[in-house]
């Protein structure tokens, strides 16, 4: 029988470049980071969620349907933040849909959907939310909640995960900003990296509290 659940798909964005450099150097930061990274969330509990890594992919899945919606956004905003702590960015999708999975074999529509949100829509780095979720908070009257709560956040008519919070925003352009500067030979070559480099300072400046650093312009704008 098919559960219907909250599912994420995430991707690691630039891995093959973090792989090929490994190579290159004969190192092993890769490794060494997203161990970091996972490492920082051995508190999230196995029985409530699903948290698998697959090269590039991560799948996640929330296997507690009495802890909803929020639980599942604190996780994945954690997983943001983790990542970002080790100079890796993400960009996802999350959807409510059918699931099986018993070890051996998984069909997933939640899977399908999560997947085409990542690849087809996501681009920047940043976990989008599939209709049918904002359908199924609106029907239970919950929307207005995740959106005050920010824990949810619209951008250009799409929901995403609203990682930014008061109490870590320093943190994150602190983040941020070093890892545009240690990036900054792709950003001046490869348009789209900088989109999504631009993307994030304009997040930053989106939802700057109040006492929070100055901004600081750090990517390559206008020659005048």
């Amino acid at each position: 029988m098919n559960t219907y659940r909250y599912y994420a798909f995430i991707d690691l964005l630039g891995y093959k470049d973090l792989i090929n450099q490994d190579i290159a150097s004969g190192e092993h930061k890769l490794k060494e980071k997203l161990t970091n990274t996972f490492n920082l969330l051995n508190d999230v509990n196995e029985a409530d969620i699903s948290l698998k890594s697959i090269s590039d992919s991560i799948f996640v899945s929330l296997n507690n349907d009495a802890l909803g919606f929020e639980y599942f956004v604190n996780v994945l905003r954690k997983l943001q933040i983790s990542f970002l702590n080790n100079g890796l960015l993400l960009r996802g999708g999350v959807t409510f849909d059918a699931h099986f999975e018993n070890g051996k074999v998984t069909y997933s529509p939640a899977l399908v959907n999560a997947y085409q949100l990542e690849s087809q829509r996501a681009f920047f780095p940043r976990i989008l939310i599939h209709e049918a979720v904002i359908e199924k908070l609106r029907n239970e009257g919950n929307l207005e909640s995740a959106v005050s709560q920010k824990l949810i956040v619209s951008h250009a008519g799409s929901y995403q995960i609203h990682f930014l919070t008061p109490e870590n925003w320093n943190l994150c352009y602190d983040l941020l900003r070093s890892l545009a500067k240690e990036q900054i030979h792709l950003i001046k070559r490869d348009p789209r990296i900088y989109a999504k480099h631009w993307y994030l300072y304009d997040y930053l400046r989106a939802f700057k509290p109040q006492g929070a650093h100055r901004i600081v312009k750090y990517l390559p704008s206008w020659e005048k």
